[in-house]
């Protein structure tokens, strides 16, 4: 049987690959509990790509935050360090992609090269956590920040706060993730609140992420 820790870390992959194909055996370890969670949340990420039932934008819903499958350019995959990390460990491009597909992900070689060479604000946290786990790396050895003066004002006080720094390791700690990928996921959270109606202000988001931290606290 997967330990909670063991399933936390997992869930964002399950759900993907479980979105991907509605009809997979339950994998080794998963009990039938946490397969049906994962049946409910790869439903609701199913209908987050789905514009004909009116679903908002991947980046304007708060489960994609949650999910890690927003793309954070505080957290975006360095194709140099890619590359670099990719031939230390001995795995080709094409190895790199089919490993990546098994996890239900839909990766080809064309787009582990367009990562390394060109272009990677596609790949999002819970994708960049597989990438790292297959070439037995780390998040943070493999993104560089490339944010800009776009974000708001707000949200930056926000982000550079020590109130958000300690909302930061609550979540880690509580979904058992490093701190890059807690702020990643929190930052994505707060800017899908965002678009989906008046930007809030500091405090308001700090107090919206205290209680969905809190939350998953209390159901921990």
């Amino acid at each position: 049987m997967v330990n909670d820790n063991d399933y936390d870390d997992r869930l964002a992959d399950l759900v993907s690959a479980r979105a991907l194909h509605p009809d997979m055996a339950t994998p080794d370890g998963v009990t039938p509990a946490q397969w049906e969670e994962v049946g409910r949340l790869a439903d609701i990420e199913n209908i987050l790509f789905d514009d004909a039932h009116g679903a908002p934008s991947l980046h304007q819903d708060p489960v994609a935050a949650m999910l890690g499958l927003v793309p954070d350019p505080h957290l975006s995959l360095d194709g140099p360090a890619l590359t670099r990390v990719r031939k230390g460990a001995g795995v080709a491009a094409s190895e790199l992609a089919k490993a990546l597909s098994g996890r239900g992900w839909h990766v080809s070689t064309g787009d582990v090269l367009r990562w390394q060479t060109k272009n990677a604000n596609d790949v999002s946290p819970a994708l960049l956590k597989v990438i790292a786990a297959e070439l037995g790396s780390t998040v943070e050895q493999l993104t560089v920040d490339r944010s800009n003066a776009d974000e708001s004002a707000a949200l930056i006080a926000v982000t550079s706060s020590s109130a958000f720094a300690a909302l930061v390791d609550r979540f880690a700690l509580v979904r058992g993730v490093t701190t890059s990928v807690a702020a990643s996921t929190l930052r994505s959270r707060a800017l899908a609140a965002a678009h989906r109606g008046q930007v809030p202000t500091p405090d308001e988001w700090l107090l919206s992420l205290d209680a969905f931290v809190s939350a998953l606290e209390d159901d921990d």
